[in-house]
């Protein structure tokens, strides 16, 4: 075991030549890394939204939905139109110091690694939603130091081009929240059926919670899963101060009702795929969302195929042969 004095003669013959060479072979790679990456950066990445067609709502003459055809993508918002509790759910969850920050948050990273080091696993991300934004406009979702890097330079950037609000709204914008649905206008119009300004605490948590795994947690498919993400949004909510624990509670005892877009009704799916048809020819490629009001009555088509169901029982019982015969 060295002494304390043999250690300080140790130092003593350490040269600084020799702390400047060992400060060299470690610094050059990390110099080397970031401005191979900077060089190499790849502007024309980002998001690719596949080109499906709009969503097509189709009304009956009473003004019910009863088909939809195509995918939710709503509309680009502006800040006045998202409520503060949906920001606030959304900074709580994924970037709490989002404010603070100057585009790459150190101290996130630092706590994401000790919590997934805890869960022996990828538990935390450490990107910050500045970060996110950088990955969806302009780079691909490759998982590699470099991109990494990337992202922090995008990241730092986009904070002294654009600010906060901005980058929030963008953000929002344009993350996926599951069942097809890019950009939280859509959304909120895919799973709740209303417009972002008038969605509930609660329905702001659920949707806040499905940007880290939309896939999975999508609440067309895993309605039980999206209700406990909204709940660790909630404590987020709660613990950074966001709101308060009578909120909280009034939240989690409100009922989150989901308006999927409803099922076909047997028996128009010709008359659907007709007007979906004729719609397209006349108009093309809609560029956002349509809802068309159609003249047929649901309840006449409903009388209509009992009638012809009737008929054709009777007309098979008359003739002796088994129904199953004409299925």
């Amino acid at each position: 075991m060295l002494t304390g004095s043999v250690l300080l003669r140790a130092l003593k013959r350490i040269r600084p030549r020799h702390v400047a060479i060992a400060a060299a072979l470690v610094i050059t790679p990390i110099v080397v890394l970031i401005a191979y990456s900077v060089a190499t950066l790849p502007l024309n990445g980002g998001l690719v939204i596949a080109p499906t067609p709009s969503a097509l709502v189709i009304e009956a003459q009473d003004g019910r939905n009863f088909a939809t055809r195509g995918v939710f993508k709503g509309g680009k918002l502006s800040s006045a139109d998202l409520p503060e509790h949906l920001k606030a759910a959304v900074v709580a969850i994924e970037d709490r110091r989002f404010y603070e920050h100057a585009g790459v948050d150190p101290r996130g990273i630092v706590r994401a690694a000790w919590r997934n080091w805890q869960a022996s696993g990828t538990r935390e991300g450490g990107s910050t939603i500045t970060q996110q934004l950088a990955r969806l406009m302009f780079l691909s979702p490759d998982q590699n130091l470099r991109r990494k890097i990337q992202e922090a330079v995008l990241a730092i950037w986009l904070e002294r081009q654009i600010g906060k609000q901005d980058i929030l709204l963008r953000y929002l914008n344009t993350a996926y929240f599951g069942a097809g649905a890019y950009g939280v206008d859509a959304a909120a119009r895919r799973y709740f059926d209303k417009p972002t300004k008038d969605l509930s605490l609660a329905e702001s948590a659920m949707l806040a919670g499905l940007v880290r795994a939309p896939s999975q947690l999508a609440p067309t498919r895993n309605l039980g899963g999206a209700k406990e993400r909204a709940d660790t949004v909630l404590r987020a909510m709660l613990a950074s101060g966001a709101i308060s624990a009578q909120q909280a509670a009034d939240a989690r005892a409100a009922p989150v009702t989901l308006r999927i877009p409803p099922e076909t009704p047997p028996g128009t799916n010709y008359f659907v795929d007709m007007v979906e048809a004729d719609t397209r020819r006349l108009i093309g490629v809609a560029a956002g969302d349509l809802t068309l009001r159609t003249t047929l009555d649901l309840e006449l088509q409903r009388v209509a195929e009992g009638v012809i169901a009737r008929r054709v029982d009777s007309e098979v019982n008359r003739a002796g042969f088994p129904g199953d015969h004409f299925v």
